[in-house]
């Protein structure tokens, strides 16, 4: 059974984001197709809370340190995170179904991947405990089916951390806005989509530079547009202004609002590079999208390129040099002289919309988060005793009430 009460929990500073965009979405979709009651918890200024406009959702706002009573008979959908993530200030009860929706690898991964996160030292102090903790959070979620997964390179990710394959794994893919198809044409102007975040500037930075390179040979114009900001903005602007060519010109676009990015991308570009839910932006309207991968260190210049329609258990990006990665078909130059034939433009374009229309459209993932929630076992009374664990205490107390 479904619990009446169903919250999306993200509360979150910094504006619009993969997680909080999904959740809203979700949680519009569902508080008008469905009979539940939908809540999101989110800090009173956070983006899930200002950018609401759905009057049959309720709002619960997360004030650090002012207890957050959840109400009976209530299911909480979280992003996976490491247990000791879950603030005290929410007051879940022993009863309370939850659902951690695995979006990311590193959410799991991220005790297991110091070394390539290029933490400080005194981070691995305390890695083989946390480690310990991860495996037995994640043991539990598997047992108890609380824990879906975007595609298979999050299941992956768990499978990891617990040294066992999981049979019957709950998929729920990331789900974007109704489709909208468009007609468009080839001309010479790329974008990406995407927040400037350190996993994603790699591959960015590859592909600006396979660009300029295919400009510089072909000596042939092209314009390159980069929609969205984050941390790493600075380092993308200034290799983009140190790549000299009378063809070739980046636009840093800077972040825009969701219900701007179908006319956005639309008037700017015919092809998208992106990883992730940005992926899905371009596919919904028609436009040929570039799956991309990420990686947190430098991306060789041998890099190949897939369509979105050729990936495989819903990935929408996967860790470069990974376990089981596996290079794409075609470089840079392959992919745009592909394009530039007008059939072959077409047949991506269909190709890319139908994928979407198939997958991850808003109905479709809608009816596979109410499954996955079904099917979950997962009470919080299965993880109080890792959450009254002494170190666990230890690491909540001095983390806080850090965003999420």
């Amino acid at each position: 059974m479904i619990p009446k009460n169903v919250l999306f929990f993200f509360p979150y500073h910094e504006g619009p984001a993969g997680v909080n965009i999904l959740f809203l979405r979700m949680a519009d979709y569902l508080a008008d197709d469905t009979d539940l009651k939908i809540h999101l918890v989110d800090y009173p200024n956070g983006y899930m809370i200002s950018h609401n406009k759905n009057p049959k959702i309720e709002v619960l706002e997360f004030v650090p340190h002012q207890p957050l009573p959840i109400p009976y008979d209530s299911a909480v959908i979280f992003q996976t995170l490491p247990p000791w993530y879950i603030p005290n200030e929410l007051k879940l009860r022993e009863d309370t179904k939850l659902l951690f929706w695995t979006l990311h690898p590193y959410n799991l991964l991220m005790y297991f991947r110091l070394n390539r996160l290029r933490k400080p030292y005194y981070y691995s102090l305390g890695a083989a405990y946390l480690k310990h903790l991860m495996r037995r959070f994640t043991a539990i979620l598997v047992q108890h089916r609380g824990i879906a997964f975007m595609d298979g390179e999050n299941r992956k990710a768990a499978e990891e951390v617990i040294g066992t394959s999981i049979q019957k794994p709950v998929y729920v893919p990331v789900a974007s806005g109704p489709v909208n198809r468009q007609a468009f044409k080839y001309f010479d102007s790329f974008a990406w989509l995407g927040r400037l975040a350190d996993f994603k500037t790699p591959i960015l930075l590859r592909t600006i530079e396979a660009a300029w390179r295919y400009s510089l040979e072909y000596k042939q114009k092209l314009d390159f547009h980069i929609i969205g900001d984050g941390p790493e903005r600075e380092k993308v602007r200034k290799f983009a202004e140190s790549l000299h060519c009378q063809y070739f010109e980046v636009q840093m676009v800077g972040e825009i609002e969701e219900w701007e990015i179908e006319q956005q991308l639309a008037s700017r570009a015919s092809v998208l590079f992106a990883m992730g839910t940005s992926a899905l932006e371009g596919a919904r309207i028609g436009m040929p999208t570039i799956l991309l991968d990420f990686s947190y260190n430098q991306v060789n210049s041998d890099y190949k390129y897939n369509y979105l329609f050729e990936a495989y258990d819903y990935t929408l990006g996967r860790e470069i040099g990974g376990d089981g990665y596996q290079p794409g078909l075609r470089s840079f130059e392959q992919v745009i002289n592909e394009l530039r034939d007008p059939d072959h433009f077409q047949r991506v374009s269909d190709r890319c919309c139908q994928y979407y229309s198939y997958n991850h459209n808003v109905a479709a993932v809608s009816h596979r988060l109410l499954e996955a929630l079904m099917v979950s076992e997962l009470r919080y009374e299965k993880i109080t005793s890792l959450q009254n664990n002494i170190l666990m205490r230890a690491i909540k107390a001095v983390r806080g009430s850090k965003q999420f």
